[in-house]
């Protein structure tokens, strides 16, 4: 797998869950262009006062371990592999997603949407230079 033409790794990013309890989780996240797949750091619940609710150990030794291996693998070998370690609900297939796209505005108005089935839109947060590169990887 090459960078930048098979696949977009974003080491940081926060996602609106939008979900009742106002959950927000950060994460690090692989773009290809069939799924995103979130690793999940941790997550916290909002509206109920700033806590960590869930957090997922040792995980900078799992994304530092896939990251220096992605050159072995294909894409379908990769997205496979890797879907095995994550949650289910974490490997999200892009055709399958209601709605995706990318907005390029500058600090909280830039952002990648994304709808899960008929759930909330969510919003995840990526800096900008990774937006600029994903618009493109994507084609939108």
């Amino acid at each position: 797998m090459e960078k930048g033409k098979d696949y977009i790794f974003v080491l940081k990013s926060d996602i609106n869950e939008r979900e009742q309890d106002g959950k927000v989780t950060r994460a690090s996240v692989f773009f290809t262009k069939k799924y995103l797949l979130v690793i999940p750091w941790r997550s916290y619940t909002v509206v109920q006062g700033v806590g960590t609710e869930w957090t997922w150990p040792r995980v900078e030794k799992f994304v530092e371990s896939w990251l220096g291996r992605t050159w072995q693998y294909s894409v379908g070998n990769f997205e496979e592999q890797i879907m095995r370690s994550l949650p289910p609900d974490r490997a999200l297939l892009v055709e399958s997603l209601g709605h995706f796209s990318v907005k390029l505005g500058f600090w909280v108005f830039g952002s990648i949407d994304y709808q899960v089935g008929s759930g909330p839109i969510k919003s995840m947060s990526v800096p900008y230079p990774d937006r600029l590169r994903l618009k493109s990887f994507y084609g939108l």
